[in-house]
């Protein structure tokens, strides 16, 4: 066993980790930084822009960027490759990289029911426009680091490929995702009613799934 001095490496301010969270920040240069593997390091992250609705809530997401491949096919970057893939079921010459990244999204909170998780994975990881880049800083930490997301990738990418069962297989059996990167990123959901509502995918999640098990 080993201490871990909870001090941020960029300014030396002390830290205050919350129970079994992976990543916190740093309450006087508010950086993100993940606990892990007996290291402290800073990590790159993005705040969507939102609406700013009173009641907002932002929750923290790891995006993935990587090369998916299958046996026989090219090897698929970029959204519009994989929705052709599983809507259409066929790769085409628009499908394959040429240097476009496909991101995966791994949720990076805790929710009472793991199959709500599964959902916003697929629809996110589907969604066809790109989120634009805003200025907000986010506030917190979250369950996961990088390294605790990262063998969430699989899992997720196959809860997108479920619309397409044959190609869904085919990955499970033989297909693979190299990332090649990753950041957190901090999306926005809106309260309407008992519920909260990202706009842009029009996913939805009941609040009180967030509620802490204890």
């Amino acid at each position: 066993l080993e201490f871990l001095p909870l001090l941020c490496p960029n300014c030396t301010f002390a830290l205050d980790l919350e129970p079994r969270h992976e990543v916190c920040r740093c309450p006087n240069c508010h950086r993100a930084l993940e606990v892990s593997g007996g290291r402290i390091s800073p990590t790159d992250e993005t705040a969507p822009r939102s609406a700013g609705a009173l009641g907002e809530r932002r929750l923290p997401f790891w995006v993935f960027s990587g090369v998916m491949s299958l046996p026989g096919t090219p090897a698929i970057g970029g959204v519009a490759g994989l929705r052709r893939l599983v809507y259409e079921g066929g790769v085409g010459p628009a499908a394959s990289t040429g240097g476009e990244s496909l991101d995966v999204w791994v949720p990076a909170f805790e929710c009472r029911q793991a199959d709500k998780l599964l959902e916003l994975s697929a629809r996110f990881t589907l969604f066809e426009s790109p989120w634009e880049a805003g200025t907000e800083v986010p506030v917190g930490g979250c369950l996961l680091s990088q390294e605790g997301a990262r063998p969430m990738v699989e899992l997720c990418l196959l809860r997108a490929l479920a619309v397409a069962p044959l190609i869904q297989a085919s990955f499970e059996k033989q297909g693979r995702f190299e990332p090649t990167s990753a950041h957190l990123a901090w999306i926005a959901f809106q309260p309407v009613g008992p519920e909260m509502q990202e706009a842009r995918t029009g996913a939805v999640l009941t609040e009180s799934l967030l509620e802490p098990w204890w």
